[in-house]
């Protein structure tokens, strides 16, 4: 019976097969008889897979069909009936969010390595920056569509800040080697919250000169270092410090004519700045730090070194300024540990000048940044080019910088510091995870030591100069007390 059930289904599906059949070869004529155009691109398609011949010729057999027997309904139970226990859930796994990084970590972890070398291209690919080259009726080349360019650059940061900014131009006449020609200064304000904490000023110049085409402002002159470096880190560090609101209001402002020689001096844009700009805005300056050539490792040996910067600042070793480069040097040495900065005993190097200097002469705490290693023989000359620059010590540079910008968002340093014999306490400070005291000795213009700690006490030798700082639930290093001296 079986049997002849089975030869029975297999007879009824001839027509069925034949009648499919048909209907695929008809479908097969007219696909042949398409025309593609000349152009046609065929889609992407993802193939069928092959179907491999079974291993035998052994034709496949009709499946049977086994009926299911239908399942067993249990009546739902009643009131007198045992209930079934619910199934156990098991609970979802509990998912432990990732820490957020501390402030520090996390805006240099944001740092944009390519856009800062690709400022510093643009900037080379005006081939000069002279302060004469306003003569050049030219949209790509001079200290003019340099000037557009750094503008427009300010702008869009302004833009995209997380805090309140302005932008804004200093504009001033210079007369330079029988030119009269327009200058501006480009400044842009990014507000903070705590208006008590003051104004730092963070600045560059943005013009060039060679030594060998003084007189011709048309010469390559493309001040790659010096110092296209110091302005990206300008517009670098304002990008960073957008990224969130900030507590202390950082002015970044980049520095016309810093170059040009005029009664024994350059700098007129700065002095523009410090003795027109500043009295009208009415800010409270509390420090100003000036960024010039600071991307280069190399010495005129051609010796990398990219361990360790310069700070330069007015003397003498208590004076205002000097005190704001050692504060400078002790944050950069707590966040960034395999990177010095050297306190010099020196307003600049020798028979050269800086923007600094302005604010220094006006009474207003400032320090020039300047890398370790300079090459005198490519400084000033057509050949300061990017090739000679170094985008990883430049942004150690930059670190640096940020570590004292973030200082004013870290805990206040400890008060009614107690000195008795070789011990030294002071009261705790509410969300303090270390302290660290840093440590000179008499004449010794920067920090030699610094050593952390976790309660408020520390034993310190005899004739040790120390000052104190506290590092918060943010991770940052706030500012230093004053120094106290070991008896």
């Amino acid at each position: 019976m079986n049997r002849t059930l089975h030869w029975y289904k297999a007879r009824s599906l001839v027509p069925v097969v034949f009648f499919f059949t048909s209907i695929f070869i008809a479908g097969c004529d007219k696909a042949e008889e398409v025309t593609l155009p000349t152009q046609f691109i065929p889609p992407t398609w993802t193939p069928s897979p092959t179907l491999l011949p079974s291993a035998t010729d052994t034709p496949t057999t009709t499946a049977t069909f086994t009926a299911t027997p239908t399942p067993t309904i249990t009546p739902t139970p009643t009131s007198s009936s045992t209930p079934t226990a619910s199934p156990t859930l098991t609970p979802a796994p509990t998912i432990t969010p990732s820490p957020i990084p501390l402030l520090f970590d996390r805006l240099t972890m944001q740092i944009d390595r390519q856009g800062i070398m690709q400022t510093i291209v643009d900037l080379q690919n005006f081939s000069t920056r002279h302060t004469n080259s306003v003569v050049v009726q030219e949209e790509t080349t001079g200290i003019i569509p340099a000037r557009n360019y750094l503008l427009a650059e300010l702008n869009e940061r302004a833009q995209n800040c997380a805090a309140p900014t302005f932008v804004d131009m200093d504009n001033f006449v210079l007369f330079y080697r029988d030119v009269t020609s327009a200058q501006s200064n480009l400044i842009a304000k990014v507000e903070g919250a705590n208006p008590n904490l003051g104004v730092i000023v963070i600045g560059a110049h943005y013009d060039t000169i060679s030594k060998e085409f003084i007189g011709n402002p048309l010469a390559m002159q493309p001040g790659a270092d010096d110092n296209g470096s110091g302005v990206s880190a300008v517009l670098e560090l304002m990008r960073l410090m957008c990224l969130e609101p900030r507590q202390q209001t950082v002015v970044f402002v980049l520095f016309a004519a810093e170059e040009n020689v005029i009664n024994n001096q350059g700098r007129q844009g700065s002095q523009h700045f410090v003795n027109s700009y500043l009295p009208r805005a009415g800010w409270n300056v509390v420090g100003m730090m000036n960024l010039d050539t600071v991307g280069s490792a190399t010495d005129e040996r051609g010796n990398i070194i990219d361990t360790f910067a310069h700070l330069y600042s007015q003397g003498p070793i208590n004076s205002p300024s000097r005190a704001m480069a050692r504060r400078i040097q002790a944050a950069a040495y707590v966040h960034l540990p395999d990177f010095r900065l050297v306190v010099q005993n020196r307003e600049d190097r020798e028979n050269r000048w800086g923007d600094h200097m302005s604010f220094t002469d006006a009474g207003y705490p400032a320090v020039r940044l300047i890398e370790g290693s300079e090459d005198p023989l490519r400084q000033d000359t057509d050949r300061d080019l990017i090739n000679d620059l170094s985008p990883d010590y430049l942004m150690k540079n930059i670190r640096a910088v940020l570590a004292y910008l973030l200082s004013g968002e870290g805990a206040p340093p400890p008060a009614n510091i107690t000195i008795n014999g070789t011990t030294v306490t002071w009261p705790p400070i509410s969300g303090a995870q270390s302290y660290w005291v840093m440590q000179r000795v008499s004449g010794q213009q920067g920090y030699g030591d610094y050593t952390q700690v976790t309660q408020p006490t520390i034993t310190l030798p005899s004739g040790t100069i120390f000052s104190i700082g506290t590092v918060g639930t943010n991770g940052i290093l706030g500012p230093l007390s004053q120094e106290y001296a070991m008896p």
